[in-house]
């Protein structure tokens, strides 16, 4: 396995060397490594730990053998480098949420970086089609459909307090939700850098005729202007970004729809065209079992959030035709809200 990414890191752990040995001082300070400039790693092989995950750690008595040792069994080179408060950690695994949740009792995590080895394997000496199609992790596909019809997912960045995950990566929906409750703050989210999707878009223009990537709302999200300024960045590359106008499932549905196109050979202005007429087709309706967890996100009042208990309301949310949310009817029961 080549990986340019750990033999770089090597070169960082050779200035821990001597405090990892319990020979340096306890303060011996880490450098901040720019996570979104570090190299790509592609294999030269097909890949049996399919991501490759840097995660940072600040916290107190921290013991970067001990975490190691804890890390070791999830996956290959796994490196781990810095002092009792500052820790940079890389390993290849399968599960990166598995890691990140076994590192929460030691320390805060700060930073993350996460690359998909297999596809970006896929994309060099694999790729199924001539054009590349690209999402973001608020569009809700299972990982089978993702991979089958090798869709690059872009993860949003979510947030409990100070530690940082990649949506979909480095946590998964299960521990969000148990985390919800558990967590004194709310969580909140960002969208990628313009860095970080440019990156994608020149390793794709350099395997494929060109590239569509279709986002969750505008309305919603600075997630699609972000990803039209990366695109400009790449302006030898043909790159339509798309607003979807929505997100979750329906994004999900189009998305699926787009990738079949793309699969069975329609060329990219056309697959283009028909996903802006699926935009204004499609509409998602949620029936909102509890406004709690809108009253902690501040999108209801509390006054509202009590007087909703109190009859037993249950709202219906969607999507207006420009992406924003909109509430489109209420019911005193699920049952209700599901035959309107």
């Amino acid at each position: 396995m080549v990986d340019a990414g750990a033999q770089g890191f090597i070169h960082f752990l050779e200035g821990m060397l001597h405090f990892i040995q319990g020979d340096g001082p306890a303060d011996t300070a880490v450098p901040s490594p720019v996570i979104e400039d570090s190299p790509r790693e592609i294999p030269d092989q097909e890949v049996t730990n399919r991501y490759c995950t840097e995660l940072f750690l600040k916290g107190r008595d921290m013991d970067p053998v001990k975490i190691r040792q804890m890390l070791e069994p999830l996956g290959d080179s796994v490196l781990v480098g810095g002092n009792t408060e500052k820790i940079h950690v890389h390993l290849h695994t399968q599960d990166p949420a598995e890691a990140a949740e076994r590192l929460r009792p030691f320390g805060t995590i700060t930073r993350q970086k996460i690359d998909d080895m297999k596809r970006q394997y896929e994309a060099r000496y694999q790729r199924r089609a001539r054009i590349a199609l690209v999402t973001d992790s608020s569009c809700d596909l299972p990982e089978e459909i993702l991979d089958e019809y090798q869709i690059h997912l872009i993860p949003l960045n979510l947030a409990f307090g100070e530690n940082v995950y990649l949506d979909k990566l480095s946590i998964r929906s299960r521990r969000f939700y148990e985390l919800l409750d558990e967590e004194p703050v709310f969580p909140t989210t960002s969208q990628p850098s313009v860095k970080q999707i440019e990156i994608l878009y020149r390793d794709l223009a350099a395997s494929y005729d060109s590239i569509i990537s279709v986002h969750l709302s505008d309305a919603l999200s600075g997630t699609c202007n972000t990803a039209r300024q990366a695109a400009a960045r790449v302006s030898e590359a043909k790159i339509s970004v798309i607003d979807s106008k929505t997100l979750s499932t329906s994004l999900g549905l189009i998305v699926l729809n787009a990738a079949r196109e793309i699969m069975n050979g329609s060329p990219h202005d056309e697959v283009v065209r028909k996903i802006g007429t699926w935009t204004q087709k499609v509409k998602i309706l949620v029936s909102v079992r509890t406004l709690k967890y809108m009253v902690r996100g501040g999108r209801v009042s509390p006054l509202k959030g009590k007087i909703a208990g109190w009859l037993n309301l249950k709202p219906i949310v969607s999507l207006d035709a420009e992406g924003r949310s909109a509430l489109t009817g209420k019911a005193f029961s699920t049952r209700s809200n599901l035959q309107k």
